[in-house]
């Protein structure tokens, strides 16, 4: 029996696909307005490829791009990463089917965010997204001081919500992170995205989007 229902965030219950498109829009205007019509298509091109959705491996592979393509940005690789993870919550947008459907399963469920990253950053996503107060707990490796996949994070939450391992769900995009580091800490796992790959671990349920998860909930 599931009894509560741990989220991750980006990826999962914030779609950042747009948000990072306009936050790669926003940085080459405002920062890159002295290259030539040529560069900035190829730095549109590299930038916005698809897959890259803003988390922070890709905020450094985008640093590389941007200063291998001008290198006389003015800004350093950790610079122009740093300047991207800020500019990122700011391009958020409240999904309003997101904030119903976990209005709704609180009712039934104990709710949490459990996301890896900044307390600065994620809460202002959290913030813009719209999903202040719609989960009973937070919990972010910036202020818990461990990540997933590390168990321990995970546990955290357990004991929060009061309840035995196998009757959580972690819900999540990341195959390492979400997936295979909930089921190391006995939880029950359930994959987000069509582009989950077979090879990945498996887990119990996959979904195509995080608003699919009422019609597999046991």
């Amino acid at each position: 029996m599931i009894r509560a229902l741990f989220f991750d965030l980006d990826g999962t219950l914030i779609d950042l696909r747009g948000p990072w498109l306009r936050c790669v829009e926003g940085f080459m205007e405002s920062r890159l307005r002295v290259l030539s019509p040529e560069a900035r298509a190829r730095l549109h091109r590299d930038l916005t490829y698809e897959g890259c959705d803003g988390r922070h491996l890709e905020r450094h592979l985008v640093a590389w791009v941007v200063t291998d393509c001008h290198p006389d940005v003015g800004l350093s690789q950790l610079a122009i990463a740093a300047e991207l993870a800020a500019r990122l919550p700011g391009c958020i947008e409240p999904d309003p089917a997101v904030v119903q459907m976990l209005g709704e399963l609180s009712v039934r469920y104990k709710t949490a965010i459990v996301s890896n990253g900044s307390r600065r950053v994620q809460r202002a996503k959290i913030e813009r997204a719209g999903l202040k107060g719609a989960v009973g707990r937070v919990f972010l490796s910036g202020e818990m001081g461990v990540r997933k996949p590390d168990p321990a994070i995970f546990r955290r939450a357990l004991e929060w919500a009061g309840v035995a391992a196998d009757e959580a769900l972690i819900v999540g995009n990341h195959p390492h992170e979400d997936i295979q580091g909930g089921q190391r800490a006995g939880l029950r796992t359930c994959a987000v995205g069509a582009d989950y790959h077979e090879s990945w671990p498996r887990p119990e349920f996959r979904i195509d989007r995080v608003l699919d998860l009422p019609g597999v909930l046991p």
